[in-house]
Formats: C-alpha cells, structure tokens, sequence
C-alpha cells in the first residue's frame, strides 16, 4: 500500500511549488546522453520512471519511441504530470503506486522482469536512506536480463535531505551487488541550475545492465571511471593552506583529477612567509611537458610564477594546449605584500594575459596590472576594460580588497560589466581564498559548465569553506575545503 503520510508530504511540496530543485524540464545530462551517447539505450521496450514527479524525463522516453510507465506516490505529481503532457500520449501512461508495494506495481503492468529499463533522476535521492537496498532490489527484480538503469545521482557529500547524497564507490558497490553490471558512471557534464537557483553541483551519471551472472566486486570499473583532467602551475605552501595545497584540495572536493607543476618553494605558516625558493625553468617545463604528454588536460589555471624566466616558461609551455586556461596573477597579497619580482611583472603581461580565458586579479593585482587607481566600483569597472584590452577573454576582478565591496566581484566579458554578489562570511580565517576560487571555476568549468554557471559555483564552494575555516596555527588560518562533507 501507497504511504498516505508520506504521499500527502509530497502531494503539499508539488501544490506550493516546494520542490524548488525540480528543473521544470527533463535533466540536460539525461537528455544528452539519450539523444546523443553512442552507447544509448535504444527503443523500444517498456519503460518505467520511478518517482516521475512532473513527468519530463518520462515524456523524453515516449518521444524517442519507448513505452514508457511514470510511477509516483503523489497524486498531485500525476495531476500536475497529465496536465502537462495529456493522458493519451502514445507510449506513455501514469501509474500512482508506492514504488515498494509489489502488488500495486504488478497490477499496473509492472511485474519481475517486465521492464526492458529503468531511469533515475529523483526517487534514490528522495527517499529515505534506510530504504535504499529496497530501492535497488526493486529495480533487479523488475529489469528482464540485460534490462538497463540509467541514472544521475546526486553526489553531493552534503548531510541532510532530500534531496539525499550518495558516495559514488559506495554506490557502485552496492549496484553490483545487486546484479546490476556498470557501463558507464562519472560525475556528469552539463548540470543544470534548479528553479531555486541552486546550482546542482556533485551529480554522477551512470548507466547498468542487469547482468545473466553475479556481478564480482573485483570486476567493478573502477579504472572505467574517468574524472576531467586539470593542472595547476604554481608555488608550494608548506602550511598546506594557499598556492599547490589548496588547488589539489579543491579538485579533489569538486571530484576532477588535479595536476600540479611547481614553480617555486615557500616555507610557510600561518603566521608568514620565511622563505622562497623558484625551481629552474628546465624543472618546470618537465613538470608540464610530463602532465600534458600523457593526461588529456581540459582546464589548467597558473598562480604564483614569481620571476621572468618562469613567466616566460608558463607562457610557452601553456600557449599550444588546447585547454580552458585560468590565469591567476599571484603578484600582490591582499595584504599588498608582493609575490612577484619587479622585472617580471612586463613578462607577465605580454606573454600570460594575451592567453588567458579568465584572468582573476584582486584590487591591487588590478590596479598594477592595468595602470590605474582603484579605489570604488567604478574605478573597478574601467579597470576591468582595460584589462581586457590587453588580451583576456574575460576578467574576474575580486572586490574583497575594498571595504564597501567586500564579497562582491565584477564580471568583465565581451565589452559588458556584471556584479556578483555573495555573502561576506565573518571570519579572520581565509588564507588560499584567492587561490581556492580560481581552482574551484576550473574545477567548474572542467565539468561542463559555462563560464559564468562556474564562477557562480566557485564562489559559493569558497563561502562554504570560509563558513568552516579552519582555525588552526597562531594566524591567519585556511578554507576548510571538505566543508561539504561535514
């Protein structure tokens, strides 16, 4: 039988338009991988889309010639669903049934090895954790052999629900256990912004067979899993908080694979810097030539270069790569400490702004790059153009070193200026925040999203980590970059 408490919770969600994380249109990396993987499901066959909700993958599924079946507690969910999409498609009916209630799913057609596949897009996620296993023997129960799942998880590492997370291995895991082989399944390309304006970031996207023998843990693909590739061109910070540390601690949290290629060595804690030592541009290049002879890098992003033959180097090294390039000028620190040696700062600008798709200065970075005072957003505004017209694609200047502009940005691209605006977090605690950000939009952008959805995502991944800085050392102390999995 249909849980009426729980039906009734949704039915009120789906009347006051609470699920704010519906999209109001089928999920883009479903659609793509429907419309245009090579390894695809192919029709016909009969269909079923558990908790279909408002019904848009369903209907994809009837356009491209299956026969299609949306199951879903929520009398509103089906109501709203017909209303949208009619009760007379070909290829397409609704069934109001508890997904866990055998009898009701048989009586509509819906019985052991009835469905030639299954799609996932929002029931594992809403339901409740503890019911997890049910889920899954549901699903191998009524797939016929070689009968296909294919399904985009939210792995989002976040508590609470739902939407509920799921760890990607732990998952794999417990599909094969169930008899479900693995085809395919990586972090998804092209997650879409919510209704809410919640960017839907850590979904996986993977497809299954229902296998004619049992599926071995040994035999998960593992290897098969293919994550973007990004690098990271920069200095070591010996207290892990800023330059190398913090980049790889991003990729790793916004689940793409990082490289690295040092520039230069820093003793460091929170307190300051001791010393500083470059790498011989010979090390360097060997460094980079090393990452991109063998790893397809998709994204890449320089911080601190510290002098001109390494500049020069980055320039050359970085220039034929066919790769998203995020240049992040690390000449001055907020503080207005400079990072940088003096003759290097003309090889900065005529060798690595003509290359960069995003540069990301903060004020003073700005001011020194583009000649002019920047002391309000209007001088931020001017700045900005005249930084693009010395070669980026786009510039990200950082306000936090104004003190009426502290968590706003401004967007410079194709000639037109867009404030960003997020919340200014409390806290004495935000060494690497420059260096986070930069790594959280390549980390973005390498998993498909536009630029400004990136930078969007970056920021808010920053104010989570300074929302759980870490107060650590006798300074000024890091992100807390696994604030997702807390």
């Amino acid at each position: 039988m249909t849980d009426r408490s729980e039906a009734a919770v949704w039915d009120q969600r789906y009347r006051s338009g609470g699920d704010g994380w519906e999209l109001g249109r089928p999920a883009p990396p479903l659609e793509h991988w429907l419309r245009q993987a090579p390894s695809r499901p192919q029709p016909p066959g009969l269909v079923m889309v558990p908790g279909c909700g408002r019904g848009h993958e369903a209907r994809l599924l009837a356009e491209l010639g299956f026969s299609v079946v949306g199951v879903d507690s929520s009398g509103e969910a089906l109501r709203q669903a017909r209303e949208l999409y009619g009760t007379h498609q070909p290829g397409l009916r609704w069934l109001q049934a508890d997904l866990f209630d055998a009898e009701a799913l048989a009586a509509g057609g819906l019985g052991p090895g009835s469905l030639a596949g299954v799609l996932e897009h929002t029931s594992f996620c809403a339901i409740d954790p503890s019911r997890r296993q049910d889920w899954l023997d549901t699903m191998a129960r009524l797939l016929a052999p070689q009968g296909w799942l294919l399904g985009l998880f939210w792995c989002h590492g976040q508590s609470g629900g739902p939407p509920w997370g799921s760890d990607p291995a732990s998952l794999a895991a417990r599909l094969a256990q169930a008899g479900l082989a693995c085809d395919h399944f990586q972090p998804a390309r092209g997650s879409a912004t919510s209704r809410d304006g919640t960017l839907r970031e850590g979904e996986w996207l993977g497809q299954w067979h229902r296998a004619s023998a049992p599926v071995l843990l040994e035999e998960l693909p593992a290897a098969s899993l293919t994550p973007p590739v990004v690098l990271t061109i920069g200095g070591s910070d010996s207290g892990g908080g800023a330059g190398i540390q913090a980049d790889l601690k991003t990729f790793a949290a916004l689940q793409v694979h990082g490289c690295s290629a040092l520039t230069c060595v820093t003793a460091q804690n929170t307190l300051g810097v001791d010393r500083v030592d470059g790498l011989s541009a010979a090390a360097l290049a060997a460094q980079i030539q090393a990452v991109c002879r063998d790893l397809p890098v998709r994204a890449l992003k320089t911080g601190m270069l510290l002098n001109q033959e390494l500049i020069t180097t980055t320039a050359e090294q970085i220039a034929p790569l066919e790769a998203f390039r995020l240049i992040d000028p690390v000449m001055v620190s907020r503080a207005g400490a400079v990072l940088l040696e003096p003759d290097a700062i003309t090889a900065f600008k005529q060798r690595l702004l003509p290359l960069a798709d995003l540069l990301t200065p903060n004020i003073r970075e700005a001011s020194l790059l583009s000649g002019l005072p920047i002391t309000s957003a209007a001088e931020m505004v001017a700045a900005a153009e005249a930084l693009a017209a010395q070669g980026p694609k786009a510039v990200l200047l950082k306000g936090g070193g104004l003190a009426a502009l502290r968590g706003v940005d401004l967007f410079w691209c194709d000639g037109h200026a867009q404030w960003l605006r997020s919340a200014a977090v409390a806290t004495p605690h935000t060494h690497g925040s420059g260096c986070t950000l930069s790594a959280a939009i390549v980390a973005q952008w390498a998993r498909g999203l536009p630029l400004l959805e990136a930078i969007h995502a970056a920021k808010g991944y920053v104010e989570g980590g300074l929302r759980s800085s870490l107060a650590i050392g006798g300074g000024q102390g890091p992100l807390g970059h696994w604030h997702r999995s807390l």
